[in-house]
């Protein structure tokens, strides 16, 4: 909102119950350059107005008659069978095998790279083959269980810390980026193990509604658009989670 504020200071100066969606539209175009960003400020904006119409500063949301802009989604990449080997056997002796755990639980498990950096040892419930994502771990605010798979669960079991030491080292992030290319991967994606697991959990249970629930989405679509690299879901082997 403070670009479109910047791109088109009139805004400021109109009452809310006179603007007119044609105007709307004008200001999005001005003010962003790519659909997807102009499809957030879209939802930002009809925010605004919705609260607008609740307090009933005006009687319509005129963001609702604009289009949502159309975006093409880019192809989804996973890491190759290679490539993760490379990865967790740098892992296992990387800064003394302290970013295992992590990588391990974002790989077998799908969890987010934020909601990693908030998990302590406590959460890993090896017991019940559950790992608990707690409101306050989140990015969603609801609170879940993930799935401890097979090979998952091996890894923690042989280096389990006690639970309130928390799961990723000290410098987290500057030691993944170190050993992301101790491991030879420089082109890294932010989501990769996110979506390879993803990928190779639908490969395996053809089951979106469980993987829907593993990920922590409230929608399946975002899986089929945003994290399942469909070109390529075959052409890597399906053991990633049973083994």
């Amino acid at each position: 909102m403070r670009r479109l504020m910047r791109e088109c200071p009139q805004v400021k100066l109109r009452r809310v119950r006179s603007i007119r969606s044609e105007e709307c539209a004008a200001w999005l175009e001005r003010a962003y350059t790519t659909p997807s960003q102009r499809k957030k400020a879209r939802v930002a904006l009809s925010s605004v107005f919705s609260t607008a119409k609740r307090r009933g500063w005006c009687s319509e949301n005129p963001i609702r008659s604009i289009p949502v802009p159309h975006i093409r989604e880019k192809s989804i990449s996973i890491l190759s069978k290679e490539e993760l080997t490379r990865l967790m056997h740098t892992a296992e002796t990387f800064n003394g095998g302290s970013c295992l755990a992590p990588l391990a639980i974002m790989l077998y498990a799908g969890v987010r790279p934020n909601e990693v950096e908030r998990l302590c040892w406590g959460d890993v419930r090896l017991e019940n083959g559950r790992i608990l994502i707690a409101p306050r771990h989140s990015k969603t605010g609801g609170a879940r269980h993930v799935t401890i798979f097979p090979p998952l669960a091996r890894i923690l079991q042989r280096i389990r810390r006690p639970d309130a030491e928390r799961i990723c080292p000290p410098n987290w992030r500057r030691l993944q980026t170190l050993l992301h290319h101790e491991a030879g991967l420089t082109a890294w994606q932010p989501d990769v193990l996110r979506h390879t697991f993803a990928t190779h959990h639908l490969a395996t249970f053809r089951n979106y509604a469980e993987l829907q629930l593993e990920m922590g989405h409230r929608s399946a679509e975002l899986l089929r658009t945003r994290y399942i690299a469909m070109e390529g879901m075959y052409h890597h082997e399906n053991s990633l989670l049973v083994n």
